[in-house]
């Protein structure tokens, strides 16, 4: 899917997220209104999802199916951290997917009648808040904060309209940090 070079996929490590499973969330980001294994659509019909529910989906010709398959590429080069902040920032990834797609499936009476007219504007509007939240002297006082342990001051920017298929997340501070870390998501959508 990401076409990869022989060389590269020895190296991959494939992690499988299953949003019914109650057991890859975090307990302090548990909450019962956002797990498919309870949660049933008003609009759909759609869930809960059971234990089986990727094999059962897979035999289901008539429901419409899509799989995301994302390569999180990190390298962070500072000597004597550089295990320690990429295995971090792994376990972090999977949580903010796990969570971000557990909730997309548990929200879908509030996105199944977007258009897609709707969601382009929804995402222009976003596109404007991000830019006046980066804009600003003081980001703290705009809503986005950075992460701040001790001198090492971290910021993530999502860009919500993506120019190509991957984006490079700057991680950055007044220490020239840039240098040291790159983080970058490729993320493919295929129709099952």
């Amino acid at each position: 899917v990401h076409n990869l070079d022989p060389n590269t996929w020895k190296s991959v490590e494939v992690v499988h997220i299953d949003i019914a499973d109650r057991t890859q969330v975090e307990p302090g980001d548990y909450k019962a209104d956002e797990d498919p294994a309870l949660f049933q659509s008003v609009k759909t019909k759609r869930g809960p999802l059971g234990p089986n529910w990727k094999k059962e989906l897979a035999t289901d010709e008539e429901c419409p199916k899509m799989c995301a398959y994302k390569l999180v590429t990190i390298k962070f080069k500072w000597w004597g951290l550089q295990n320690k902040v990429e295995n971090l920032i792994q376990k972090q990834e999977k949580r903010i997917f796990t969570n971000f797609h557990r909730q997309l499936f548990c929200w879908i009476d509030k996105w199944i009648d977007l258009t897609m007219e709707d969601i382009r504007r929804m995402e222009d509007e976003t596109q404007k808040e991000l830019e006046a939240w980066f804009s600003c002297a003081d980001p703290c006082t705009s809503g986005f904060c950075m992460l701040r342990c001790g001198r090492l001051e971290v910021a993530v920017s999502y860009v919500i309209k993506a120019k190509s298929e991957e984006q490079v997340l700057p991680m950055m501070n007044d220490d020239g940090f840039n240098r040291h870390m790159q983080c970058r998501i490729t993320n493919v959508c295929v129709d099952a």
